[in-house]
């Protein structure tokens, strides 16, 4: 059985009722994108309240689950829940629009960062550079959600900066 595109998923996550996804719907998502299929559900969900309404608003389940992350870390300087939501879905807009072929370009996306390591842990992640034609040991990305967005709605590259420190 072949995964499921974008669009289906967002239909499906539309239709969710209650905590829990159905066992395909999990596999789809994460066989697309990133672990933590509850976190990313939530994502989708959101992104499907703001695809409806054009906005974010204080019942999104996404916002709210950064208010409550929020409210046990401190967020960057400037980045509330509502911005860090609001980017976010503006990225998947962006995936979405260029995978239906419309506007937009792979290039408008800001560049996912990723510092190269030799450590081998757990969160460590293997990382294709299409640049340089070789895999990088990512120890660090920054851009998940941009990397998210574009496994969703299927596109095949994004652009990327290897950068040996962040800070």
């Amino acid at each position: 059985m072949a995964p499921a595109t974008g669009e289906e998923i967002l239909t499906r996550v539309a239709r969710l009722r209650g905590a829990v996804p159905r066992p395909g719907l999990l596999n789809d998502l994460s066989r697309r994108g990133m672990s933590g299929w509850s976190y990313w559900t939530l994502f989708v969900r959101g992104y499907v309240l703001y695809d409806e309404r054009g906005q974010v608003r204080s019942d999104d389940p996404y916002l709210r689950y950064l208010g409550a992350r929020f409210r046990r870390e401190e967020p960057a300087e400037g980045r509330t829940g509502l911005l860090l939501a609001t980017l976010r879905y503006r990225d998947c807009d962006l995936a979405r629009s260029i995978a239906a072929g419309g506007p937009g370009a792979i290039d408008d996306f800001d560049p996912v960062i990723v510092v190269p390591g030799e450590e081998r842990g757990r969160e460590s992640r293997l990382v294709f550079d299409a640049d340089r034609g070789t895999f990088v040991h990512a120890t660090a990305i920054y851009g998940y959600h941009r990397l998210f967005a574009g496994r969703l709605f299927g596109l095949d590259r994004l652009p990327c900066r290897v950068m040996e420190h962040v800070g």
